[in-house]
C-alpha cells in the first residue's frame, strides 16, 4: 500500500492525533479523535467475526466465482481506493462487466444522460455492458463479498464509510482527509435515514451519514448497522421472490 502524495491529500493536517477535535467545512461536521485502543477492539472484532462465518461466505464465494467464470473472462478485478489515513489499496470485486466494456465508455459517455450519471454517481444506472450474472451481483451487493480479503488484510473493516476513489480525495481534501479517513472504509457502510434523493444531494447525504459514522463509531453501532443491512437485504430478496413490493 502506499499513501497519496502530500499535495493531494493535507494529512499534515491531521490534528485529531493530538487535539480533541477538528475544524471542516461543514460547521456540524466535528469528528472526535479515535482511540487507538477501540480501533484495535474493531479490528479484533472483524478478525474474528470472519473465520466463525467462513462456512456461509466461502460456500458463496465459490459458487459466485463459478457464475462469474462461465460468462468468460476474469472472475475478479480490483480497483484502487484509499483507506484509512490516506493509504492506497486495492479494493477487490467479482467482475461483471462483459469484455471490451472499457472500450464502450467513450460512446457511452457521449450521450448527455448518461454522461450526467457518471459524473453524479461514477456509474451508470443501468448500465448495458454488463453480464447477466453481473447484473445480479449488482442488484444484490454481492459483487463485494470479496472484500473480505480486504477485511482480513486490515485494509478495510466490516462496517466504516464508503472507500472512497483518489480522485475524490483530491476533489474535498478537507471533510474527506480529516473527517472520513480516521477509520477503514467498510464492507457495509451507514446509510442515510429517510428517502433516498437523487444526484449530488445523494452523495451528500451519504457523505454526511458518513461522517457521522467516523464521529460515532463504536461496536455496538457497528452490530446494528449490521443488523439493519441483513433485514434489509432478506427484506428485498423476499420481495423480489414472492412480486410483492418490499414495505
Amino acid at each position: 500500500m502506499s499513501a497519496l502524495p502530500l499535495s493531494a491529500v493535507p494529512f499534515s493536517a491531521l490534528s485529531w492525533l493530538a487535539t480533541p477535535a477538528v475544524a471542516a467545512p461543514y460547521p456540524d461536521a466535528m469528528v472526535a479523535a479515535f482511540p487507538g485502543r477501540r480501533m484495535a477492539i474493531k479490528h479484533a472484532v472483524d478478525i474474528l467475526v470472519i473465520p466463525i462465518t467462513s462456512p456461509i461466505w466461502v460456500s458463496l464465494l465459490g459458487l459466485l466465482a463459478l457464475a462469474v467464470a462461465v460468462d468468460g473472462g476474469a472472475v475478479f478485478r480490483s480497483e484502487q481506493r484509499v483507506g484509512r489515513h490516506g493509504l492506497v489499496f486495492r479494493m477487490w470485486k467479482f467482475r461483471v462487466l462483459r469484455r471490451g466494456a472499457t472500450g464502450q465508455l467513450a460512446g457511452l459517455l457521449a450521450i448527455p444522460a448518461r454522461r450526467r450519471q457518471w459524473i453524479t454517481f461514477g456509474a451508470f444506472l443501468d448500465d448495458p455492458r454488463l453480464t447477466k450474472t453481473g447484473r445480479w451481483l449488482c442488484r444484490s451487493g454481492l459483487q463485494d463479498l470479496p472484500q473480505v480479503w480486504n477485511v482480513l488484510r486490515g485494509d478495510m473493516a466490516l462496517v466504516g464509510p464508503r472507500a472512497r476513489l483518489p480522485g475524490e480525495i483530491r476533489l474535498d481534501p478537507g471533510v474527506l482527509a480529516v473527517q472520513v479517513l480516521v477509520v477503514r472504509p467498510g464492507l457495509i457502510g451507514p446509510k442515510p435515514d429517510g428517502p433516498a434523493p437523487g444526484g449530488s444531494a445523494l452523495m451528500a447525504r451519504r457523505l454526511r451519514a458518513d461522517i457521522a459514522y467516523a464521529r460515532q463509531c463504536c461496536l455496538r453501532r457497528d452490530i446494528a448497522i449490521l443488523a439493519r443491512h441483513c433485514a434489509r437485504h432478506c427484506t428485498h430478496r423476499w420481495a423480489a421472490w414472492s412480486g410483492r413490493p418490499p414495505d
